[in-house]
């Protein structure tokens, strides 16, 4: 069971963040239809190395165009990164641990705070990266609960 239910920002780095992929695909008549929003979808990977204390995500949001009548639009975006962190003490974090198959679970707390650092820079990066594009104003992420990604992950705990 996990041993600690708090986080203390100073035992976390971010040690790097790749732009694994990033793209936006536009189709020949996607100006005969304004562009009014998009439907977004993630896909969030997690791998850990407790015996280095790093954790790494692969994150990815894909964007579909939507018309004012919510219609798809022709055009996509899709954006992949790749996150590194040292976590101290990552072991304190290890719930319900599956020795047998070499697998475990990390706290609700960990996971929770790793995907908030990791979705709030996604936003950034992707906002400005699509300003002054096709986009015009740029994508800017919704705002959403951080369970859904942590869904994604099968990594977290809500008991610890």
């Amino acid at each position: 069971m996990s041993k600690t239910n708090s986080i203390d920002p100073d035992r976390i780095q971010l040690l790097e963040v790749k732009t694994v992929k990033g793209n936006i695909d536009v189709g020949d008549d996607l100006d005969n239809c304004p562009l009014a929003g998009f439907k977004t979808d993630f896909d969030v990977k997690s791998m850990f190395r407790l015996e280095d204390q790093l954790v790494r995500f692969l994150f990815t949001a894909r964007f579909h165009g939507l018309s004012k009548d919510e219609k798809p639009l022709p055009l996509t975006a899709e954006f992949t990164f790749d996150f590194l962190f040292k976590v101290e003490g990552l072991e304190e974090y290890v719930v319900d641990p599956d020795k047998k198959k070499d697998q475990f679970r990390v706290s609700s707390v960990l996971g929770h705070t790793l995907i908030a650092i990791i979705y709030s820079t996604a936003r950034g990066i992707i906002l400005t990266r699509t300003q002054g594009t096709v986009v015009k104003d740029g994508i800017l992420l919704p705002v959403i609960n951080t369970q859904k990604l942590l869904n994604l992950t099968g990594k977290a705990n809500d008991k610890g």
